[in-house]
């Protein structure tokens, strides 16, 4: 079989929101909010090794058991930029990595939106497949779910 180069996929949405109240709970207050924001999709978000938030550490989010592909993905930091409301993240374990991916990645950066009160969620997932299968276009519809789920629940805090 011919080796696989890396391919992507995007996926960007205008939020209500300004970006530091986005970056605030998408990313600093990740582990309370994706379970409260995403009650359907995954049930914890948990901090394993490293400082939250900086490059190298990582952590686990579980899905739901209604979610049959997989039980959880780990995650390792790549990149974290604070000031640019941008981060990196690679799988290391679960979801699919030892079976569909022989690398999946994960660039988020938030840009501006329309107004000073709104803006735009961009996600960029890179990878490389082991094989041929149907996943890409599970990733892109939980990429507008968790756009959804956290621009509606940011309208309650």
């Amino acid at each position: 079989m011919a080796q696989r180069g890396v391919e992507k996929l995007e996926v960007s949405a205008e939020v209500k929101h300004p970006a530091d109240k986005v970056w605030k709970y998408y990313a600093h207050e990740m582990h309370n909010t994706l379970p409260v924001s995403m009650s359907g999709h995954f049930t914890d978000m948990v901090y394993l090794e490293g400082e939250p938030l900086t490059v190298g550490s990582t952590f686990r989010a579980t899905y739901h058991e209604d979610i049959t592909h997989y039980s959880y993905i780990k995650m390792k930091w790549d990149e974290v930029d604070h000031e640019k409301h941008h981060f990196k993240c690679s799988l290391v374990d679960g979801g699919g990595l030892d079976k569909h991916f022989a690398k999946l990645t994960y660039i988020f950066t938030i840009l501006p939106g329309s107004s000073p009160q709104s803006c735009v969620m961009h996600f960029v997932v890179e990878y490389i497949d082991r094989e041929d299968h149907s996943l890409h276009d599970f990733i892109k519809e939980e990429i507008k779910k968790c756009i959804a789920s956290l621009d509606s629940h940011l309208c309650d805090v």
